[in-house]
């Protein structure tokens, strides 16, 4: 898979119930991370404002900058946006 492609999956990734807390989470986000900051200094990650991976995002070092709304269907959503700087490899 390319970055590109990595990029534009737009997939929303969890860790299945029985493998929380168990770093798996972490594991993956450092190997993302680590794919991208061959090409980018930072990640917008958002998730939904009554979400549990707020909790992940904040204690895995995402600064939240702010919140977004938008609407589905019938239905108003809120998300709160995560900003994480990633380390330039030399």
């Amino acid at each position: 898979m390319t970055i590109q492609e990595f990029i534009n999956k737009k997939n929303r990734y969890k860790v299945d119930y029985n493998y929380q807390r168990m770093k798996v989470g972490k594991k993956l986000l450092d190997f993302a991370f680590k794919l991208l900051r061959k090409s980018y200094k930072y990640v917008l990650i958002s998730t939904l404002e009554d979400n549990s991976a707020n909790i992940f995002y904040q204690k895995c070092g995402g600064k939240q900058i702010g919140t977004c709304n938008f609407k589905l269907e019938d239905n108003e959503y809120k998300e709160n946006l995560y900003l994480f700087t990633l380390a330039i490899n030399k």
